[in-house]
């Protein structure tokens, strides 16, 4: 743009290409940062980091913390379905296999699995509506109430397996 001058025909189109080019760049980060489940440098990433620069300095106070806010806790699920799937992956699926067996079979029931179909569920819903409302999420009420509602079975079935 500061090469185009002013009254140039083409200012308006190289404007409207240059904020094309930073939504694509902020969607690609976006699902980068999905897709990572935050490993990686990705992982250090907060709501800021991936949305245009103006956006922030556009809210206000409080609603920049909300949308910082609304971005821990998505980055917070994700980190939990990343621990379930590794629980399962490193423990569960090796205790299954083990001959003998070091822990009943019985004893070995799905809870992680029931805990991790949950999770992932509330966490592909979270990550729609971040790539359906990015940069601004408005509400993330519903598949809260949802998870509120439905989880219950499963932890009442994980909370007695718990050791305190």
């Amino acid at each position: 743009m500061k090469e185009t001058t002013e009254g140039n025909p083409d200012a308006y189109y190289h404007a409207e290409a240059i904020e094309a080019i930073r939504n694509l760049q902020n969607v690609a980060q976006l699902q980068t940062f999905q897709t990572a489940m935050g490993k990686g440098p990705t992982g250090k990433w907060e709501w800021h980091d991936i949305v245009a620069k103006d956006v922030p300095e556009s809210l206000s106070k409080a609603e920049a913390k909300r949308q910082s806010i609304i971005f821990e806790l998505i980055k917070g699920e994700m980190a939990y379905v990343r621990d379930l799937e590794n629980i399962d992956l490193i423990y569960v699926q090796a205790l299954r296999k083990s001959d003998p067996p070091v822990i009943g079979r019985e004893r070995l029931n799905g809870f992680i699995t029931d805990l991790h179909s949950h999770h992932r569920k509330l966490l592909d819903q979270l990550h729609e509506i971040q790539r359906d409302e990015h940069p601004l999420i408005n509400s993330i009420t519903a598949p809260m109430f949802d998870a509120a509602l439905n989880f219950r079975d499963a932890y009442m079935e994980y909370i007695p397996n718990l050791s305190i």
